[in-house]
């Protein structure tokens, strides 16, 4: 696999861009990114581990997942 430089200002567009038009989830974005691209998928962890927005949006998905405990947020 070659090395390849991931910019994160296009990487969270990219992202956003699937998520709009297809109605996927973050995290089926980011795999079908990193399928796509032929990227390992850690790779593209390092990366949205950067990024705070991508991050919450996952946070909030693996939350009503149930993958992950749910954090205590104010009240809307």
């Amino acid at each position: 696999m070659a090395v390849i430089k991931i910019e994160a200002e296009n990487f969270i567009k990219e992202i956003q861009r699937l998520t709009r038009n297809s109605d996927t989830s973050y995290m089926d974005a980011i795999v079908y990114y990193a399928e796509t691209y032929d990227i390992e998928i850690e790779t593209v962890a390092e990366l949205v581990k950067k990024i705070p927005v991508l991050k919450s949006h996952l946070l909030d998905e693996a939350e009503i997942l149930n993958l992950v405990e749910k954090s205590a947020k104010l009240p809307a």
